[in-house]
């Protein structure tokens, strides 16, 4: 009897219980939630269908149907969004931008920022990178900043500090958000003050950030500020950050002060100079490049400016004293001998010149005039100082300033910069 039962159960199907009847399985979504917001991970219908349920740190959080505008599965939209990738040509900037909005429109947050990141770090003033991620703002939310229809009870600083934190661990994408923001604020003249006076912080990202917030707010302001820290700061980001925002300004007088700098004694500056004039983009540093590039190239040019770098001599040997003779004196019945002392040298006279220190100067110096020129012109002649010279002299009427380069006596900003002391 016992036997049969048993046989009995087996025969039977298994029966599920109440609650896996009513629990759907697990399954990768991203959620999209009524005011912009995103929420992507493992994700199930609650029991009786009544919302979602979200796992997080190992437990399940409930999330309302009424915060949930639609979902879609993580899959489809991850193949769909590599598709799209593929398909958009490596040079072909302006699709890839696209690319990576179209990721921050479907919840593929962390891909479409890197995408657009990459297109920003290498083209910082793209205007599809930017308008890409603008677009889907209300996918992020950066700290809100206090707008102008009533005076601000805090200092600026203080009260855009907030954003300012915000932005500065972020990648460039987000950061133009942060501009956005920024741009809300109606006190725009104690804003550029603020901004100003941020460049001279002691945290390098901080005054990149402002000269970021400057070139996107107030383009051609701050000049002065902008042309010191393109030459003089430590921080070669800023220096770059700095260059570009006075490239924004579209004012080709502000190159003067560079150009000038040029012909500092200062090694490392008029380097720096040429690094700025090429991220400036303006045509008209191209000839005075060139003329900077053919003076340093001639035979036995130096840095500094000399036409012959330092030289002095050195004795290397070995000196012996030996008694050449006596010098005998009678006097008195007595004689005197005074011995004559000589001395013999043997050695080489050496002749000794730093060359070593102004090659590797001058081999700095003359690469970044030739790497300025490639960002200024597109050509690519060569990576020698020959080569750009024979370009110059076949396409050099294209190029040629025309006389701009005579500052007038209103022009601001026209001195070289200095080193600091």
């Amino acid at each position: 009897m016992l036997l049969t039962l048993s046989l009995l159960a087996l025969a039977l199907p298994p029966q599920e219980s109440a609650q896996d009847s009513t629990v759907e399985r697990p399954q990768n979504r991203i959620l999209f939630c009524h005011g912009g917001a995103v929420l992507r991970g493992l994700t199930r219908r609650t029991p009786a269908d009544a919302g979602w349920e979200l796992r997080r740190d190992g437990k399940w959080a409930a999330i309302p149907d009424s915060l949930v505008a639609s979902t879609e599965m993580e899959k489809a939209v991850e193949l769909s969004f590599a598709q799209r990738l593929k398909a958009a040509k490596p040079g072909d900037l302006d699709a890839q931008a696209r690319t990576g909005g179209w990721a921050l429109q479907h919840g593929l947050l962390e891909e479409g920022l890197k995408v657009l990141d990459k297109l920003l770090v290498a083209n910082p003033d793209l205007r599809s990178a930017r308008d890409a991620v603008c677009a889907q703002a209300t996918r992020f939310r950066p700290p809100p900043v206090q707008s102008g229809g009533k005076p601000l009870a805090a200092p600026l600083l203080k009260a855009i500090n907030p954003l300012l934190l915000w932005c500065l661990p972020r990648g460039p994408a987000l950061q133009e958000l942060g501009m956005v923001e920024l741009a809300r604020l109606r006190d725009r003249a104690a804003l550029l003050e603020t901004l100003t006076a941020e460049l001279g912080s002691k945290d390098a990202p901080r005054r990149g950030l402002a000269s970021l917030t400057l070139r996107r707010l107030f383009p051609g302001k701050a000049h002065r500020s902008l042309i010191l820290h393109a030459i003089l700061d430590p921080s070669a980001d800023v220096r770059v950050s700095t260059a570009l925002s006075l490239g924004a300004a579209h004012d080709t007088t502000l190159i003067l002060p560079l150009v000038n700098t040029l012909e500092s004694s200062h090694p490392t500056l008029r380097q720096r100079a040429a690094e700025a004039l090429g991220q400036m983009r303006y045509p008209a540093a191209v000839e005075p490049l060139v003329q900077r590039l053919r003076a340093v190239a001639q035979p036995g040019a130096a840095a500094g400016g000399s036409s012959r770098p330092p030289h002095s001599n050195i004795f290397v040997g070995t000196q012996f004293a030996y008694i050449q003779d006596f010098d005998v004196e009678v006097a008195m019945g007595s004689s005197i001998a005074d011995p004559v002392v000589n001395v013999l040298t043997s050695g080489t006279v050496l002749d000794v010149g730093v060359l070593s220190v102004s090659q590797a100067h001058f081999a700095r110096e003359t690469r970044a005039i030739r790497v300025a020129l490639g960002r200024l012109t597109g050509a690519d002649p060569g990576n020698t100082n020959r080569a750009w010279l024979k370009w110059w002299e076949k396409n050099g009427g294209d190029w040629q300033a025309k006389g701009f380069l005579e500052p007038a006596p209103t022009t601001p900003g026209t001195p070289a910069v200095k080193p600091p002391r």
